[in-house]
């Protein structure tokens, strides 16, 4: 989730794809996650 760091400032097509990912997950009121800082970030994500 992470991309070593690239989502953050994302040039790539593919760190932006998961920095929008990222930003749906995180503002969706119907989901909970969290982010375990595993490798290079796992995102665990539930319904609620």
């Amino acid at each position: 989730m992470l991309r070593y760091g690239r989502v953050l400032n994302p040039t790539e097509e593919d760190a932006r794809i998961v920095n929008v990912l990222n930003d749906r997950i995180q503002s969706d009121p119907r989901v909970e996650n969290v982010l375990l800082p595993f490798r290079d970030g796992i995102m665990l994500a539930y319904k609620l």
